[in-house]
């Protein structure tokens, strides 16, 4: 339970650029990198089950280094309060296009 609460705390912090801790290996991982290797393990039942648009809605993020978490610590820096940020944060989402995945790819 500890490691899923701070594994979620480095990924709103830092998003994709998240250091998680993986029980499993006993270390520490980049979060793009668990990412990328869930995501090519989960491809072939994806494609089986008909929902590789879903984890293909994903791939964009590996590739990002322009991550929210990022974007949302720069705002800090120019505004130096969370009122403006949250602000331009509202404002920034409702300017993106809402992309249903079954809108992926047609």
């Amino acid at each position: 339970m500890h490691v899923a609460r701070y594994n979620k705390f480095q990924a709103c912090r830092y998003g994709m650029a998240a250091m998680i801790s993986d029980p499993v290996a006993l270390g520490q991982r980049p979060l793009r990198e668990s990412l990328a290797e869930l995501l090519e393990l989960l491809a072939a039942d994806a494609h089986e089950l008909g929902c590789t648009p879903w984890l293909d809605h994903l791939q964009p993020l590996l590739a990002d280094d322009a991550t929210d978490a990022a974007w949302l610590r720069g705002m800090q820096r120019v505004h130096g309060n969370l009122n403006d940020v949250a602000r331009e944060a509202a404002e920034r989402l409702l300017a993106r296009p809402a992309h249903e995945p079954r809108e992926i790819g047609r």
